[in-house]
Order: C-alpha cells, then structure tokens, then sequence
C-alpha cells in the first residue's frame, strides 16, 4: 500500500450545550480532539486506503512506536459515528475494514484479530497478511471490536462487517468460554477472569442478539452477566478485578482494584441499586489530585491522574445522574488537553506524568488515542457500549431546555420550578425567541420550595419561544400550558424539561390526518448554527428526509403537516451535527368529538424494553400504542398486557425497516380494562403511548408519554 505523510485538518465547529469549548479558546476542546484523531490516522496513509490509527504521539511510550491497538481503534470508530458528519462517517468505515482485512488475511484464519498492529501499514512487508505488532487476542478487545463493528453496521448494512462481528463472537466462545462455569477466560491457555472484559463480552453478545436476532447470543451473553454479578464485593460496595488463575476464587488484593472494572458495569447496566456504592468506593479509593490534576488514577495506590479512567468516570457520573461532577472531570480532561506535561492542545494524554502504575506496566504524560476518544464521548454525553446518549430526561439537574413555547393569543405559557434543596438556589432564564433577540432573567428560590413564572409576562406576547434554564443547585422545572388552539380547540399541556441536549432524538408518534396539527420544534443552545436532519417515518410509505439551518442560541418550528403531507402516520428521527433539543406538540380535534393538545420531548436513543404504567381502555378512552424501528431491518416487537385483576394478554408483531406501526390498544384487549405495558422487541426501538379521552363525560383531551427505560 502506498505510503505518505499528510495532515488533515477538519474544523467543525461542535459547541456544547452547557459546557462551552470557549473557556480554553477555539483552539482545544472536542474540535481539537477530533482534528488529533484525524491526523493520527493520516499519518502514513491517506484517502481511501485502509489503515489503522496510530495509538500514542511523541514522545512514544517505552515500545510504543508506531503502534495501533486494536481496542483504541475500536474506541475511535464509536466517537467518529458519535459526531457522525459525513466524513467522520466515512473514515470510521475505512477502519472498519481495515478490521475487516486484518481478521480474514489472518494467518490463523479462526475469526481473530490481534491486539495491535503496525500503523504504519495495515498490511505485512511481504503482502497477503496483516502487520501484526502484538499476537494476542485479549478476551476484551475482541469484545470491544464486535461493539465498533457493530455500530458502524448501523450506518452501512454489509453483510461482511456483521459476518466479521458474528465470527470475533464465535472466537471468544470457542475459546474463551469457561466449559464449567460463568464467564470468559482473558487469553487463550490462561484460566483467570476479568471483570471488565466479561462486561464488554455482555454488551457485544447482547448488541449482537439485537442486531441478528439469534437468540443463542442473549444466551452468551448471559453467561457474562452472571459472571459479572458473581465479582460483587456486597461488603465494601464494588466490583472485584477479577478471578486468580483458577477462574473462580477472586482477585481480592486491594492493590489491584481498578477503577474500569467498576465504572464501566455502570456504563454498561445503568444506574441500578449498586451505582451509588460503586461511585462512593471509586470516590475513596480511587481518586486522587496529582501534578496540579483532579481525576481517578488506574488502582488503588493514587500515584497519578489516569486521564482515560477520568472520562470513564465522567459517563459514569452522568448515567447516575451527577452532571455537576461530571462536568468537574471534564473540565479537568480539557486542562490537561492544554496544560499536562507533552500536550499538544489536542490530545488528551494517557496520565499526568510519567510513572502513573498500572496492572501491567506504566502510563504515561503522552497524547493517547484512547483517552482522547473517552474524553470525546463523556463531553458528547456518548456511552460507546450501547451508541446512545447520556441525556437525564426527569429528575433534578442543574440545566433544564425546553424546545417549546408560545406566547401567542390564546397560549399561557407557564415556567415552575422546584427547588428541592436545604438553601436558596440562583437561577438563570435564557428565552431564545424565534426572530428576536433573545432575553435573559435572573432568579432566586428559597429553599424547599417552588416558584413560578408567567413566560407571557416575562418576554410579552406573540413569542415562539425555547427555554434554558441554569441553576447553581440541581432543581426539577416543568413547562405547563394552556391552549385556545386558533380559536377552536382548547386544552392544555406539560412536560418536564430535557436535562441535556443531544445530536439525536426520536419520535413514534406522529399523525397529519383529519383534525390534527403536529409540528416540531427545534432548540439550538449552541454559539453557532447547526444543521438539522429530520427522518419521517412514514407507515406503509416510502420514509421523506427534509432538511434545516436552526441558527445559534435560536429556536425553530416546523409544520409536520406541511413538511410531509397530510393523512400520514409519521414517526420521525432528528439528527443535528451539534447537540440541539426537540418537542413534538400536536393539537388535535379526534375524530371529531374530543378536542387537545399534548407534547413530548422525545428519546435521546433507542432500547429494546419499554414500560408504560399508565392505560385504560374504559368508556370515553382510546389507546393507541405507536413503535417506531429505527434500525435498517425489520424487528420482532412482543407487547405483554398486564391487566388489573389478571387476565394478561401478549401480542406479537413484526415491523419493517425504518418505518412505524401503530396498535389500538383497545381492540387488543378489549374494553373496560386498566392496563399496563411492557413492550419488548428483538432490536433496539421506541414506543409512546397516547390516549384521547372524554373524562367521566366532561373533560376532553389526550396526553401521551414516551415509556420509560431502566
């Protein structure tokens, strides 16, 4: 393959939603992050030609020259289908197959790859095989290679990527499986366990049962839950590092436990009754301040930050909920990306110095392709073993965004705020209005207390407004409205706030028949315009695409009415090149009797379990239950009815590619019943739920929710 040197330089602006680049300049952050991994991959090759990402910069690491490990490779195609711009796109497939090459001109030809490989060339001197640099094939970066591939399948169904991911899951089984127990062995011809690795071969097992829907892979994967479960130290709250040799007995030294092995189950489970016991022991065992850094060292000695391990954290804080930490640790990676020890403004280096101790040897103060993607993915709020994003729909933040709102005649917009705090909290109001200048108002709440704003006072009439609101404490704050919808259909609405921005969110439902309007509204709280891709869903028609400019700090609005048509069940999906916030509100005349609105902020990502409490089937209520696939191929979708007093029913129903289905809840199960739902599907989907009522025959309306996930 030819080789030469270039330096591709890509400036896309990505401002983040509440902690902007801007505090170390336009030269570092997530712009400079992405531009390091650009230009560590066109080192020696360029264009089309398949190559691998060189691992470490100057000064390199003991034996670390010129080297790609395959784990930091994987990482690197997540975080580029993160972004997900065209070529971020397109240089995640080129080392997708680079993978893909590796693997099948293997000289074991078993479905293997190997831990790293030469950079400087993704094949061999004398051709025909890949230039491997480390022969082992570690239990875990297989794992996390099956994830890579398997993301990058979203975006290019071919067959051969799904084939390579099927064949490095077969490996691990065939060799790596325990014959007698749970779990996976780490290398070939060694008995130990470890507790990281079998939670990246449950994610890989489970995301390849969602994607090929064999069930033989939810059975594999089981098998390392269990082993993962089997590792909990229930006294002192954490995960052990694994097994001794024998495979069984655990690895209790204290001076091997690492922080991976117990913040990534909670990338990789949630948040769970564990969560909190796992980050108060990171918090008193692992932390440490070293060379002028805050962040979490590899083990339990403290001698250094560990760059890498504070991006885990900084995902991990963010799943349970904590985005005050996690915006501290990020804080701290972007210090280190300008100020620690070799930086070059871009990278995010491996540790603070150099003699940061590890299980196998040092870290090292140099840029490292692998702390710079987690660091990527905790600033994008991305979780790279699942490919969804870190967004807290409910419950307390210190940042709340409300794409909707209108001040209009006939609409009472209203903002409350609760403040569930010991002391007063200071809050900040930014009002982004449509074609205006947007306006800023400052509050402050007593402690154990609500508050409340009229919008309609607060920035005047005839306003289609989006909210941010920023507090100095984590607060809960709800949008409430009421409606005389153009003169004819009244009622009224309310959702809680979006507690971050994201590049995706998801609609199911939809509908531009007779007697209803839906639109979309769009919140760009970034320092610069975003374009906006919006994805129609369209039941038993071919999908429409339709593009927009949403300008900065600014709100959009689109008629789904006009965008695509009328008489259309249309679900929809919303990606932006930077994290934006989007509401679908909808107004309606229901078949003619029962006038309303409702609006939902949408889902952030897709998951194949979702839960409705709520529905009734009663008198004066329909229920409808809407699914959108959002996955190149078709799924099977199981809804289980839980009937109040028994009598559960389950349905089972296919969906077709890309597209949505709708079901009337009431001719399911019939009248007269309370029910709820579980709703379970073989790939990743999302589900809402709307009801249109006439309430004991004097309140009309409807509401609907997105179902919840755990």
């Amino acid at each position: 393959m030819k080789k030469f040197y270039s330096i591709v330089l890509v400036v896309m602006l990505f401002m983040l939603f509440y902690l902007p680049n801007q505090a170390f300049g336009a030269d570092y952050g997530i712009d400079a992050a992405y531009q390091h991994l650009y230009e560590r991959m066109d080192l020696y090759e360029t264009g089309n030609e398949l190559r691998l990402v060189e691992s470490f910069m100057e000064p390199y690491p003991p034996y670390q020259n010129y080297i790609a490990h395959t784990y930091d490779n994987a990482l690197t195609i997540s975080v580029l289908l993160a972004r997900g711009t065209p070529e971020d796109i397109e240089r995640a497939g080129i080392i997708s197959r680079a993978l893909v090459w590796a693997q099948n001109n293997d000289p074991a030809g078993d479905g293997r790859l190997r831990n790293a490989y030469w950079a400087t060339d993704i094949e061999a001197p004398w051709g025909g095989v890949p230039s491997i640099e480390d022969w082992n094939s570690s239990c875990g970066n297989m794992a996390w290679s099956i994830i890579a591939l398997l993301e990058y399948y979203k975006n290019d169904p071919d067959p051969k990527i799904l084939k390579a991911a099927e064949d490095l899951g077969k490996f691990i089984v065939r060799e790596y499986k325990d014959p007698n127990n749970s779990g996976y062995f780490g290398l070939i011809g060694e008995h130990w366990k470890s507790t990281e690795h079998n939670t990246d071969v449950y994610v890989a097992f489970q995301r390849l049962y969602w994607t090929t829907s064999n069930p033989i892979w939810k059975d594999r994967a089981s098998l390392a839950i269990d082993f993962v479960n089997s590792m909990w130290n229930s006294k002192d709250g954490m995960y052990w590092v694994g097994t001794k040799s024998d495979g069984v007995t655990p690895n209790s030294a204290y001076q091997q436990q690492c922080e991976d092995h117990n913040s990534w189950p909670i990338l990789a489970f949630g948040k769970t009754d564990k969560s909190s016991r796992i980050i108060s022991w990171l918090e008193n065992n692992i932390a440490t301040s070293h060379h002028g850094f805050s962040g979490f060292d590899f083990n339990t000695d403290r001698d250094g930050v560990w760059f890498e391990g504070t991006a885990h954290m900084a995902l991990a804080y963010q799943v349970v909920g904590n985005s005050t930490k996690s915006n501290s640790y990020i804080l701290q990676l972007r210090k280190a990306q300008k100020e620690a020890l070799n930086s070059n403004g871009k990278a995010i280096p491996s540790a603070c110095h150099s003699t940061v101790s590890t299980l196998w040897g040092n870290c090292y103060a140099t840029g490292h392709v692998g702390a710079t993607a987690w660091y990527i993915a905790s600033e994008l709020r991305y979780n790279p073993y699942w490919g969804t994003y870190n967004s807290i729909i409910i419950g307390e933040s210190e940042n709340f965004y409300f794409a909707e709102g209108y001040t209009g005649n006939g609409f009472d917009q209203w903002l409350t705020i609760q403040n569930p705090n010991s002391s007063a909290v200071n809050i900040e109001v930014t009002y982004m209005i449509k074609g205006k200048s947007n306006k800023t108002r400052f509050y402050t709440i007593g402690p154990k207390t609500r508050s409340t704003i009229s919008v309609n006072d607060a920035i005047g009439a005839d306003k289609e407004v989006s909210i941010q609101v920023k507090s100095n404490k984590p607060i809960i704050a709800e949008r409430p409205m009421y409606f005389n919808y153009q003169g004819k259909w009244q009622g009224g609405h309310d959702v809680v706030g979006a507690a971050s921005s994201s590049t995706n969110w998801y609609f199911a439902e939809g509908y531009t028949g007779n007697g209803f309007d839906q639109w979309l509204t769009i919140q760009n709280p970034n320092l610069s315009s975003t374009e906006v891709t919006v994805i129609y869903m369209i039941r038993g028609e071919a999908n429409q695409i339709r593009q927009y400019t949403v300008g900065s700090k600014s709100r959009y609005t689109v008629s789904v009415n006009e965008a695509i048509g009328n008489n259309k069940e249309a679900s929809m999906q919303v990606v932006s090149n930077k994290p934006i916030i989007a509401e679908r509100p909808m107004y309606f005349n229901y078949q003619g009797k029962w006038q309303g609105g409702h609006d939902v902020v949408g889902a952030t990502s897709s998951s194949p379990v979702w839960y409705f409490a709520e529905g009734y089937t009663g008198n004066g209520f329909d229920q409808w239950l809407t699914i959108q696939n959002p996955n190149p191929h078709s799924t099977t979708v199981t809804i289980v009815y839980m009937v109040r007093g028994g009598g559960n029913q389950t349905q089972t129903i296919n969906i077709g590619a890309n597209t949505r289905e709708t079901i009337s809840v009431n001719e399911v199960i019939g009248a007269n019943k309370e029910v709820s739902m579980k709703v379970e599907a073989s790939r990743p989907i999302i589900a809402e739920r709307p009801i249109y009522f006439n309430y004991q025959g004097k309140w009309q309306g409807g509401h609907d929710v997105v179902g919840y996930v755990y």
